[in-house]
């Protein structure tokens, strides 16, 4: 997602979105007729952090031949007022395969002498030979309205200021980050011990007495539920800023639910605030710490400093408390700059609101982003050893990545129908960060005897929109096979698959993959041949009544 601020910014969103190519951040060259439209956009784009460009050894020489020197003047590359179209297309040629930038903007305002759909056609000629993206800004109103059109119509993003094409880049460039972070994953965090059920009896309490607002007493218990603790004499309210350095609220949004807000004060009495979705991990906290411009804001703080550590494991408590209590409408968690030792809130405030289940349907029907279903780990025994069976989690992604490594590349290509010898970090992010609405991945975990988690099998299951059909695949590692863990994997699923309502399981397996379909035909798949591809159809009717 990307968030904007003005309903410019929203369709500077929307023209950068449909039309640019990802950028990867080098930077951006400016072409304007006059030197005054350039400055303004390059102006623009350092002052919202891009980083300054120069040109080439090899450009400044192709310029030189097509300017006079007085006009090399960089940033911008600055065109006579009356520039032709041709004169654009050639100073395009030149510097469009530049490697120091990934983006051209091509500025042009209005001029009699030379027709603005002539400059357009040159800019799309010279646009289908570049390699870069091209944006064009045109000033002049309606005047230049057929220029804009015929670069939209070959795709060129068209913009009616410099500084509406710099804030369309600019998100560009915050859509990038976003993709990254997503694509990140998030360190394995030592499990903070939650006592829910301490939670729910104190939430429960509390409302049989008819008390919405909660007493600072029990607010300070159900934060130590979930390892916040409080300080010796925290309060409720009215307390000066400066005793506050920073503050842990919930904020409700009538269209995303329950949101995490950070808010960090600084010593010159400037705030800054941010905002998160629960459920959160250590990537997106620190990434909430980063945008709330903590290092900036106190001088004492740095990011790499342990405080930052410190915060962003209060945030993954609070999501924690923000995911398994419905009931909460108002929580306010003050705490002083943080130190060396452990934070401790100095003041709490805590209101409730009796959670109505037509309104909210199972109390996770609120959250934007649907939080790891605790509810569906499962212990067993196999092979004389306790084995935990649970949904995948992005923390996941090392122990991922080693069961990966120890696949046999036959059955790699068993299970992706190719010959794949590492994971790629997308790869791996797809794996590990599912959607548990849509998907369902579960995982057989045990120590190992060093005392990590080690993955042993993977089964997972990919439902349509409808929830009608899901498609299904299973691999335990190669050293295991034959053991019956993927029957135990594929039991898992099936068992989540008719709980969660899906009506039909289907998968294919290559005709050769004996394992795999002598389980599914002993689990009551119906196996056929595909003629179209020479791979095995398989499929499991889940609807009552039908075979299972």
């Amino acid at each position: 997602m990307l968030r904007v601020f003005s309903t410019d910014d929203l369709f500077s969103a929307v023209e950068s979105l449909s039309r640019i190519r990802p950028l990867d951040g080098r930077g951006l060259l400016v072409i304007s007729n006059g030197r005054g439209p350039g400055l303004m956009a390059c102006d623009a784009w350092m002052r919202n952090g891009g980083k300054p460009t120069a040109l080439s050894t090899d450009s400044v020489g192709k310029l030189s031949q097509l300017l006079p020197v007085e006009k090399m003047e960089f940033p911008p590359i600055a065109l006579p007022a009356n520039a032709s179209a041709q004169l654009y297309g050639q100073v395009m040629e030149a510097v469009s395969v530049d490697h120091g930038a990934d983006a051209l903007l091509v500025i042009h305002a209005s001029s009699a002498l030379e027709p603005c759909a002539d400059i357009a056609n040159a800019v799309v000629a010279a646009a289908k030979r570049s390699g870069c993206n091209i944006l064009s800004v045109w000033l002049g109103g309606k005047s230049l309205e057929p220029a804009r059109r015929i670069c939209a119509d070959a795709g060129i993003p068209a913009y009616i200021s410099p500084e509406s094409a710099v804030c369309g880049l600019m998100q560009m460039l915050d859509f990038k980050c976003n993709q990254n972070l997503l694509m990140q994953v998030p360190p394995a965090v030592s499990a903070d011990i939650v006592d829910r059920e301490a939670a729910h009896r104190i939430v429960e309490a509390a409302l049989r007495d008819g008390s919405q607002r909660v007493s600072l007493t029990k607010s300070c218990a159900l934060l130590a539920a979930y390892g916040i603790k409080a300080g010796d004499q925290p309060q409720e309210r009215d307390l000066s800023l400066d005793t506050i350095a920073l503050t842990i609220s919930l904020a409700i949004d009538p269209v995303f639910g329950p949101a995490v807000i950070l808010k960090l004060s600084g010593k010159n009495g400037r705030t800054e605030t941010s905002a998160g979705l629960p459920p959160l991990n250590m990537v997106l906290a620190q990434d909430m710490v980063a945008h709330g411009g903590l290092a900036g804001l106190n001088e004492g703080i740095h990011e790499s400093d342990s405080s930052v550590d410190q915060i962003c494991r209060v945030l993954l408590k609070v999501s924690h408390l923000l995911t398994d209590v419905p009931e909460l409408a108002e929580l306010e968690i003050g705490f002083p700059q943080p130190g060396v030792k452990e934070m401790c809130a100095v003041r709490v405030h805590v209101l409730l609101k009796p959670n109505k289940p037509n309104e909210t349907g199972d109390g996770l029907q609120r959250l934007a982003i649907c939080p790891y279903p605790n509810e569906l780990e499962e212990t067993i025994s196999w092979q004389g050893a306790p084995l935990l069976l649970r949904p995948i989690r992005p923390e996941d992604g090392e122990a991922h990545v080693a069961f990966f490594n120890a696949l046999d590349p036959e059955d790699v290509r068993y299970r992706m129908f190719v010959g794949i010898r590492a994971l790629q970090p997308s790869q791996l992010a797809r794996f590990t960060q599912i959607d548990y609405d849509r998907e369902m991945a579960f995982i057989a975990t045990r120590l190992n005897g060093d005392g990590v988690a080690e993955t042993l099998g993977v089964a997972r299951v990919v439902a349509d929109p409808d929830n009608i059909q899901a498609e299904f695949s299973v691999i335990v590692r190669s050293d295991l096979k034959g053991l019956g863990l993927g029957q135990v994997l594929m039991t898992k699923l099936i068992t989540y698959c008719r709980r969660h309502g899906t009506q039909e399981i289907i998968g294919e397996a290559l005709p050769h993959n004996v394992r795999i379909l002598h389980l599914v035909r002993k689990l009551g798949f119906d196996v056929k041949p595909l003629e179209r591809n020479g791979t095995m159809w398989l499929h499991l009717d889940l609807r009552p009544g039908l075979r299972r």
